[in-house]
């Protein structure tokens, strides 16, 4: 993925980008601001 690999430059200390997104997706699925519609897609709410 292009995003993350630019986030990875950005950021060469974290390993864990792919989980960081993941987990910040979920934050924002859990407070109503993204609704989960598939694997890997999201639709922002409103």
């Amino acid at each position: 993925m292009h995003s993350t690999n630019a986030l990875a430059e950005q950021y060469p200390n974290n390993n864990n980008v792919k989980a960081k997104i993941r987990q910040q997706l979920q934050v924002l699925r859990d407070a109503g601001i993204l609704t989960f519609l598939s694997p890997g897609h999201y639709e922002i709410v409103g």
